[in-house]
């Protein structure tokens, strides 16, 4: 194709499940700042580069899954309630499934079940973005922008430490209003007994 000349070959596009439910969100990090914002499937591809260079169906494949940011049409006035982004597994980027904080023992570990099957060329869910709370293999190239990436494992935790939080407090409570201004850390120091946060 770079050469601009015929080559033994074909592509073949499948067009993916269509799905309505809360996007994905990543990070758009530029000179203008760090911003939230949606993501959806740019293009999920499959180059079978064997097939067209004398080698076995399947012997040298390159997979990409590229998100790309997008802005929704459906802006409102009410927003998004806490726990839609801090405990949603597609607003995460693991795409659908169960995510719930267990607690065993005084310890709180967060679990995710996938509702899709496992993609054999990054075991990655089929609908998924990143992989659940653990960090991108670096290179990995996951975005049709270069300014724009999916959470980190970091992020991720920062993220779902807000949601263990929303599973037993209000987001209406004093103690998370007071965590929107200034911070969560600072409330961390004057835990309640009743208070269990994730094990990473």
């Amino acid at each position: 194709m770079l050469d601009r000349k015929y080559g033994k070959g074909q592509w073949k596009e499948f067009v993916a499940e269509f799905s309505s439910s809360l996007p994905a969100m990543g990070i758009r990090e530029n000179s203008e700042g760090k911003h939230i914002e949606p993501a959806v499937p740019g293009m999920i591809l499959t180059i079978d580069k064997g097939s067209y260079a004398g080698k076995e169906l399947g012997e040298d494949v390159s997979f990409h899954r590229l998100y790309a940011p997008n802005s929704p049409h459906t802006t409102t006035s009410n927003v998004r309630d806490c726990k839609s982004c801090h405990s949603n597994p597609e607003t995460l980027g693991y795409g659908k499934g169960t995510l719930i904080f267990e607690i065993k023992e005084g310890k709180g570990m967060w679990k995710f079940t996938p509702e899709y099957a496992l993609n054999e060329n990054d075991n990655l869910p089929e609908d998924a973005w990143i992989p659940f709370l653990k960090e991108v293999e670096e290179g990995t190239v996951n975005s049709t922008r270069t300014d724009f990436r999916p959470f980190s494992l970091k992020e991720q935790q920062q993220l779902l430490l807000v949601g263990a939080c929303l599973q037993c407090h209000n987001e209406e409570s004093k103690v998370m209003k007071e965590s929107l201004i200034i911070g969560i850390q600072p409330l961390l120091k004057k835990l309640d007994k009743s208070c269990t946060l994730p094990l990473w």
